[in-house]
């Protein structure tokens, strides 16, 4: 048989050779034996100790044992020191080459077992009834930053609470009243979803220190009379105050019915300091019952307020429906509103100290009111005075002083665009409305309206020791009357009233028949580069009691042939100085007349006319109706600079003596002329 080959050892046959093989073959066996163990093992050069043990060790080794080993973690610090700790359990490196032993602590509301972790896992369990705790009352919360207090978390989400956190629904059908009172009394600061309708079926009270910002929801009220919002002391006569309360972004509806069932107001905040009302919506339709104090849509009283943003739409529940009604304030800011209301847009009225609904004997002071507009089919734009509802008014402080209306626009009104009414009696005079201000007050035409301008106060009969008011102030006005029957300005029981840049002027269509300016019991009227036109029939500018006019740079004109342009009259108690410099009084039948009662003699300390364009229809300077200037302490023409005709055919007036026998008294240069009616010196 063949001799077998092999290379390596695991190439040789194990039952080779056979029993059967020469013996002469055995050599050669001998030599494959010797050249498979030489090539399995070729750098084998001394002894092989390792037992079959030792070399299993290299079992599976697939790579270099040494490089292995090269690549092996040296004995370092961290491990020494870790091979020295005597303890056991968790541990942790504190630092490098150091390790220390550690365990988990319990804490408050924890309980920890096995904290060491030797018998296992470390179980840790919450001391509250199933498990996390679920009480906000106990987790603590600290704001960031130096000095921060610590609080819970409780404490910190009851900052601000929604009425939706309360139960409130938003639906607009939900009654949402108890909800949101709810929130309000248990929260300093209270919201609401934005874009919902809350049904409201009560009034809902504010106490102090609130912050009420509704993000734009609105409140539907679904009750009659009372207001929607109210702070919790109001009504109390000042018992008690609230204060630091704000109200804002939110809007304020009805359902507009007919039977009065949602019919009032929306806020009343009386009696309070420190409060700001800022960007509110209201818009009310529901029908106006007869009530003696209507639907203010806002009454406000109190000490350091702040309104702005509001839009106020109550004209249809119609009289008695004011848009801000005020009592009694001090340090008022009201600025960006749009207002159109039933009656009286913005009221400054008081109510006597008697009466249960807001009443305070206080001066209110400091007001500030401008960039807006307003509109009313009922009543008057701009309103200040005295709420007596058919009575006289025996509170002596309730006046205004330091009062701005400033830069508003004013639509259609019923009644008056600037109306001051003082009601208050006599014997109570012993306060008066002062320093009071209307600038760049815009109008539209107005149609319907009775005055653009009207100041009634209380002394009709001169008897008044001190006059309702004491300063006023109309600045860049404009204004336009359009009704027949209009008055342009009444003025009435004032100290000094000035006009200032104001252009005024009646009626573009026909012709009125009723006194267009009058003014009675005023001390001193003073007009500044001012425009007035009119267009009546009847007399255009009428003083009764008046001491000082003055008019600088002022025209006065007719477009309709007014019998008197100006009239002076019933002035026997005191003498009348009346002077024109520049300006013009022209298109009346008699620019300038003295006109008194019969019996009467007018006063007069001077007349001065200088640089003043006067042209009368019939006559430039007149008197009449038992009226001898010449007998009063003369009538003085000084520097005359435009034509001027004296009397030019004045025909007297009733009981006059005949117009042969009147004269005006002219003194120039220390010589006194007299001038006949018919133009004759």
């Amino acid at each position: 048989m063949a001799i077998e080959t092999a290379t390596y050892i695991n190439g040789l046959d194990a039952t080779k050779p056979s029993a059967t093989d020469p013996k002469s073959e055995g050599d050669d066996h001998l030599r494959l034996l010797k050249s498979t163990v030489k090539a399995t093992f070729p750098n084998v050069t001394g002894e092989v100790t390792p037992t079959h043990t030792e070399l299993n060790y290299v079992d599976g080794v697939t790579s270099a044992i040494q490089g292995q080993l090269d690549n092996k973690q040296g004995l370092n610090n961290n491990l020494t020191a870790l091979s020295g700790l005597a303890s056991n359990g968790l541990v942790a490196k504190t630092a490098s080459g150091a390790v220390a032993a550690r365990q988990i602590q319990a804490g408050t509301g924890l309980t920890v077992a096995n904290g060491d972790g030797v018998a296992g896992n470390p179980t840790i369990t919450f001391d509250y009834a199933g498990g996390f705790p679920n009480d906000a009352s106990v987790v603590a919360y600290t704001p960031s930053g130096t000095g921060a207090v610590a609080t819970t978390v409780q404490a910190k989400l009851r900052e601000s609470v929604s009425v939706k956190d309360f139960g409130a629904v938003g639906d607009g059908v939900a009654d949402d009243t108890a909800a949101i009172q709810a929130a309000i009394n248990a929260s300093t600061h209270v919201t609401a979803r934005a874009g919902a309708v809350y049904r409201v079926t009560s009034m809902i009270s504010i106490p102090s220190n609130r912050y009420l910002d509704f993000n734009n929801a609105t409140f539907r009220r679904d009750f009659p009379n009372l207001y929607v919002f109210q702070n919790t002391n109001a009504g109390n006569n000042g018992a008690a105050i609230d204060e630091n309360i704000t109200l804002k972004n939110a809007s304020f509806r009805d359902y507009g019915r007919t039977d009065a069932s949602d019919f009032g107001a929306a806020v009343r905040f009386s009696f309070c300091k420190n409060f700001v009302i800022e960007n509110i919506d209201v818009l009310f339709t529901s029908t106006q019952p007869s009530l003696l104090y209507g639907a203010w849509a806002f009454f406000i009283s109190g000490e350091n307020i702040r309104i702005s943003g509001i839009r106020i739409d109550n004209k249809a529940q119609g009289a008695q429906a004011d848009g801000v009604h005020c009592g009694y304030i001090k340090n008022f800011v009201m600025s960006d509103f749009s207002i159109s209301s039933g009656d009286d847009s913005i009221a400054l009225v008081t109510v006597p100290e008697s009466y249960s609904y807001e009443g305070e004997n206080k001066i209110s002071e400091n007001i500030v009111i401008g960039n807006g507009y307003c509109e009313t089919p009922g009543y008057s734009a701009l309103r200040i005075g005295a709420f007596n509802n058919g009575a006289a008014i025996a509170d002596d402080k309730q006046v205004y002083k330091n009062v701005l209306f400033h830069d508003i626009v004013v639509g259609q009104v019923g009644s008056a665009v600037i109306l001051l009414e003082d009601t208050r009696v006599d014997a109570s005079l012993t306060e008066q409305h002062d320093n009071i201000t209307f600038d760049n007050i815009q109008s539209v035409d107005q149609l319907g309206s009775f005055y653009l301008i009207a100041v009634f106060g209380d002394e009709t009969s001169g008897t008044a020791s001190t006059k309702s008011y004491k300063r006023l102030t109309f600045s860049n006005i404009f204004a336009r009357a359009g009704g027949t029957s209009n008055n342009m300005l009444r003025i009435n029981s004032c100290e000094r009233v000035t006009f200032r840049n104001v252009t005024i002027e009646q009626n573009y269509g026909a012709a009125a028949s009723a006194v267009a300016c009058s003014f009675s019991y005023v001390d001193e009227v003073v007009y500044e580069n001012c425009n007035f036109r009119t267009f009546t029939t009847n007399n255009a500018f009428q003083y009764t009691f008046t001491n000082t006019i003055r008019a600088f740079n002022t025209n006065f004109a007719d477009v309709g042939n007014a019998f008197r342009g100006i009239e002076v009259r019933y002035n026997t108690s005191f003498p009348v100085s009346y002077w024109s410099i520049g300006g013009s009084i022209t298109g009346y039948q008699r620019a300038f007349d003295v006109n008194n009662a019969a019996g009467a003699t007018a006063k007069f300390a001077d007349v001065v006319f200088s640089g003043t364009d006067i042209r009368g229809t019939v006559s430039d300077i007149t008197s009449s109706a038992n009226t001898d200037i010449a007998a009063a302490s003369g009538l003085k023409i000084v520097n005359l600079l435009k034509r001027t005709v004296f009397s030019t055919g004045a025909t007297g007036g009733s009981g006059s003596g005949g117009a042969g026998s009147q004269y005006i008294s002219i003194t120039v240069g220390g010589t006194t002329y007299k001038v006949l009616h018919d133009g004759t010196l």
